[in-house]
């Protein structure tokens, strides 16, 4: 050859931006996928677009068929009313809502969950769309649950052990009262 033409590039750039990228990407799936807690997106009518591992394994489903759930069918009719209206509270100056909400799985025992909401506003302040959080909170509640009826218990005893303390001396003076009058 007698000529030789060549062009340098710096990729030195790209390449920074593509290892940013991949960087953003572990950590989106360290916390998003790799999380203890349930992470959802859903449409205010409550159909999921998006649920993480945690979220499918607790609805015995698989990550690619959370899409097109239905949260609401999960929940009683008074439960689904409750969360809607807490739902439609939410706006662009106050758009995150917690609240403990109970589910009922088809073949389980009912469980409860602690659920925070954020909503995702257009430029009109309408809702499209819901970013959430929970953790099953069964557990707790069982536990609280188990301490009501301990504490009932207790009551109940005390309550057992005041009425024979009082009824004590009441027999006392009945059979005194009995004898004064036989005599």
């Amino acid at each position: 050859p007698v000529e030789a033409v060549g062009l340098w590039l710096d990729v030195t750039e790209a390449t920074l931006a593509t290892e940013q990228v991949r960087q953003s990407e572990e950590r989106y799936r360290i916390l998003v996928e790799d999380s203890p807690a349930m992470i959802c997106r859903y449409q205010p009518d409550l159909t999921l677009t998006f649920g993480n591992r945690p979220l499918a394994t607790y609805l015995e489903l698989a990550p690619e068929q959370l899409p097109g759930v239905n949260l609401g069918s999960l929940m009683s009719e008074e439960q689904r009313d409750a969360f809607i209206q807490r739902l439609n509270q939410l706006s662009p100056e106050l758009p995150v809502s917690t609240a403990e909400i109970n589910l009922q799985l088809p073949g389980r025992e009912p469980a409860w969950w602690v659920w925070s909401d954020r909503g995702v506003f257009d430029e009109q302040g309408r809702l499209l769309e819901v970013q959430a959080v929970g953790r099953d909170n069964t557990e707790v509640r069982r536990s609280q649950q188990l301490t009501q009826s301990a504490k009932m218990a207790t009551l109940g005893e005390i309550a057992t052990g005041l009425a024979h303390e009082i009824n004590q001396p009441l027999n006392v003076m009945r059979m005194a009262i009995v004898n004064v009058l036989k005599r």
